[in-house]
């Protein structure tokens, strides 16, 4: 069996790539071969169908089938979640399968994606990725599969469509989720290895790139951990022990990643997604490996998010953009997010993860540290997925400093006895040393109560942390804050209220009762000793202020200031001012990466040119020589890169992915379905090798002048011209916009160019807070010279009485794009 668990990965990409796949590395294929024994020897009857399908033996291919079989079964009686083995089976080993189990599983994939299933209506909302990315695996590999082109299509126009939400983003919807991103992969993985469409392939591994990219940048190679902020985290997330994106990136990386199942016994591997993901072919190149383990410390990472807004009852979280941060050092990693994933449950918007030694090797080298606001004094249980966040957390980091605002939320209001904001830390045992108040006093009973709040200072190893409570209200309580172990954490808490009865608040008490607290990390290399780092951090300026609604905090100690303010209410930042310099945050920013709208983008030695207001991304990877483009729209730009070694032009790239490593052996790997225009490069003094969408091409260039080699890309040989050119006139009809009624938006494109432009496309893009615009892109196949042609949305009303608006995009395969807006729409 084993063979064939190790042949199976192999077939899975050779099944749709016209070259043969990459030689994985050999730590890659012993440790696949590892999970896949794993996966088979524990949870055999559920989730290994594909294992037994793909054996040479008739009665374990009989047992594979019924297995997929009863899969059917159990999806048929619940919500549908993951079918990727089923929809594998059948593309993969159909011929193996009897003509009954052909026939039920292509029912089922076909009553899964037509119109009025549940995958076909989950589609891209800024929220909850996973559920449109799978599908649009179920519509793209399984309506090939069953001869359905047309819903093949509509899931890669979903795939564009949530390039097109990400457009102003540095981050997905569901940012660096170590439970969600393995199950997003997966599916874009499994399209972009399986795929007919070479359209559909393409814009799948534009994807991957981005979400691998995303993980890379953040992976603490140091602690093996996923350094925070995450949309979505659940317990075994947080505590850093056992969450599915371990499992998918533990074959990936020489050095692997640390399983470290010995000090929560209790949490077990995501079998599904291992057993999913370790037959699937994975974009990770080598310069996403040398990102992951060879950072240059200190390292940070900021990106942009959006959220559109949720009402919570009686709250409601605000929508807008917002900015992720990640600061690592080679001992610890601190990351924060300015606003939790929907309402704030089941997600890190702060964590601390540190380890004591260079490098971690075994449980009890590293820990982390995060907070949460609890209620009833509830305790963690590494058992259960979710450990609730009762308050409303606003993070606001600065490098290693972090400001964590907290509030009650007003929907705890006669449930509650005691609330208190908490910063826990798992296995604390093991922690070196604990301390309070200044100077440190060293704490040496449990539990510990104090009648005032106070600082806490953690030692452990060359690692020292600081907690500095900011204002905490006082609703009527028998202590300021405890210290304690419980639940196999140490928890240290800060208490707005200690009742003998449930109490019953008005909203003006909710809004006005303040906890939090600030959280300095720092090693030995920055500060030296345990001592010098408190007397850096232990006594800053700190006040905290509530007026008209706006509480400000500032902070203050040697080398650092921090001045922030938030309107309590709606949750608005009013300012951000760090170390004297308002706080602006980008795209994408990272030693290796850089995101942006801008005309050029420079990284390192690299400089990236193309028309302004274009999505672009650039990496920059010197170990691997590696610099990497990548333009996640569908319409044409052109682009320059300049390197010491060499250049690349292109005069219309469309969407796709260019990794060019100029060198002695010059390696250019491009993924494009579609450009006008061909692709030039520095033509090498030595060996160089062209690879264009999985074929070697590198005998199609050809020498052009000004030393350049040529190659061309897929669909040049169309018209060379660009003369298409697209007029757009919004026509809103917003007026009433109230709450859950409905309202119409219509478009007209008009070509006013020479050529008939090809694909129309038109794209809403709302201001404020609208939702709910019915489908999203609209499509024209054609638009001859002097045409037009109507498009038209509808909408429901947003919950705010705000001021709105809207913006759509139009373009064409041989057009630039148009935009046209309207704003400040009046919504009663």
């Amino acid at each position: 069996m084993s063979k064939c668990l190790l042949a199976l990965s192999f077939c899975v990409t050779a099944a749709a790539a016209a070259a043969a796949p990459p030689e994985l590395p050999e730590y890659t294929k012993q440790r696949y071969d590892e999970l896949r024994q794993v996966v088979w020897e524990t949870n055999r009857d559920v989730y290994c169908a594909l294992l037994a399908v793909a054996s040479d033996d008739p009665a374990t291919v009989a047992e594979g089938e019924k297995m997929i079989l009863h899969r059917i079964e159990i999806e048929r009686a619940h919500i549908a979640f993951m079918k990727l083995d089923i929809v594998l089976a059948y593309r993969l080993f159909k011929d193996k399968l009897s003509r009954e189990a052909q026939g039920t599983i292509a029912q089922f994939i076909r009553e899964s994606i037509e119109p009025g299933s549940v995958e076909y209506g989950r589609r891209f909302v800024h929220a909850n990725d996973n559920w449109p990315f799978a599908a649009c695996y179920m519509m793209i590999v399984g309506g090939e599969a069953i001869g359905r082109d047309d819903l093949a299509q509509e899931g890669i126009l979903r795939l564009e469509t949530y390039l097109d939400l990400c457009r102003q983003l540095g981050v997905g919807s569901e940012y660096n989720s170590p439970t969600y991103n393995p199950l997003s992969l997966v599916c874009v993985e499994a399209i972009g290895a399986l795929s007919e469409s070479l359209r559909a392939r393409v814009v799948a591994r534009v994807i991957a790139e981005r979400l691998w990219t995303e993980i890379a940048l953040r992976y603490h190679a140091p602690s093996s951990q996923f350094a925070a902020p995450h949309s979505r985290a659940y317990m075994h997330d947080t505590l850093g022990v056992g969450s599915s994106l371990r499992y998918v990136m533990h074959p990936l990386l020489p050095n692997g990643v640390l399983l470290d199942r010995e000090s929560f016994p209790e949490i077990e591997p995501r079998l599904t997604v291992v057993s999913e993901n370790t037959l699937i072919r994975h974009f990770f190149d080598p310069h996403l490996v040398a990102i992951c383990e060879r950072k240059t410390f200190p390292y940070v990472v900021q990106a942009r998010k959006y959220r559109p807004f949720k009402l919570v009852e009686p709250d409601t979280w605000p929508g807008g953009f917002f900015d992720t941060i990640t600061y690592m050092t080679e001992r610890y990693a601190v990351g924060s997010a300015q606003r939790p994933y929907g309402d704030g449950s089941g997600n890190t918007a702060f964590q601390v993860h540190w380890t004591k030694v260079p490098q971690t090797t075994k449980p009890g080298d590293t820990h982390t540290l995060y907070p949460r606001y609890r209620v009833n004094d509830a305790l963690p249980v590494p058992t259960e997925s979710v450990f609730p966040e009762s308050g409303y957390i606003h993070p606001l980091q600065h490098r290693n400093t972090t400001v964590i605002l907290y509030r009650p939320k007003l929907a705890l209001d006669g449930t509650m006895k005691t609330l208190c904001a908490s910063a826990l830390v798992p296995m604390p045992t093991q922690l070196d040393a604990v301390y309070v108040g200044f100077p440190p006093k060293k704490v040496t009973g449990w539990p510990m109560s104090l009648k005032e709040p106070a600082s806490v200072f953690i030692q452990d190893g060359d690692v020292y942390l600081a907690i500095h409570p900011l204002t905490i209200t006082d609703r009527g309580r028998r202590e300021a804050m405890r210290l304690e172990h419980a639940a196999k954490h140490l928890i240290v808490s800060y208490y707005n209220l200690q009742a003998d009865a449930e109490a019953t608040w008005d909203e003006a008490t909710f809004l006005e009762t303040r906890n939090g607290f600030v959280v300095e990390v720092g090693d030995a290399r920055e500060f030296g000793s345990f001592n010098d780092f408190a007397r850096t951090v232990g006594t800053p300026r700190l006040t905290d202020t509530l007026r008209d609604g706006v509480r400000t905090v500032s902070y203050s100690r040697m080398g650092r200031s921090m001045v922030v303010s938030q309107r309590v209410a709606t949750q608005e930042y009013l300012a951000r001012t760090y170390d004297g310099e308002e706080y602006s945050g980008p795209l994408l920013r990272s030693p290796h990466t850089v995101a942006s709208l801008d005309a050029a983008v420079k990284l390192a030695d690299a400089t990236l040119t193309s028309r302004p207001g274009e999505p672009k991304w650039l990496t920059v990877e010197p170990t691997t020589g590696s610099y990497v483009v990548l333009y996640p729209f569908r319409y044409p730009f052109p682009l320059h890169l300049a390197t010491p070694k060499g250049e690349l032009h292109c005069d219309g790239f469309r969407m796709g992915r260019i990794v060019y490593q100029p060198g002695a052996e010059t390696r250019l790997v491009i993924d494009c379905a579609r450009a006008p225009r061909p692709l030039r490069f520095t033509e090498p003094e030595g060996a160089y090798t062209v690879i264009l969408n999985d074929v070697d091409v590198t005998e199609q260039a050809r020498s052009v002048e000004g030393g350049y080699l040529e190659i061309a890309l897929p669909g040049n040989d169309r018209p060379d011209a660009m003369h298409a050119r697209l007029e757009l006139d919004i026509r809103p009809a917003f007026e009433p916009l109230r709450r859950g009624e409905n309202a119409s938006l219509s478009a007209t494109v008009r070509n006013l160019g020479e050529h008939a432009a090809r694909a129309v496309i038109a794209t809403p893009y709302y201001l404020g807070f609208a939702r709910n615009y019915g489908s999203g892109d609209r499509y024209a196949p054609r638009l001859d010279p002097g045409a037009s042609v109507d498009f038209r949305w509808g909408i429901t009303g947003s919950s705010l009485g705000a001021y709105s608006g809207v913006r759509i995009v139009a373009t064409a395969e041989n057009a630039p794009p148009t935009v046209a807006e309207v704003q400040s729409v009046p919504i009663p």
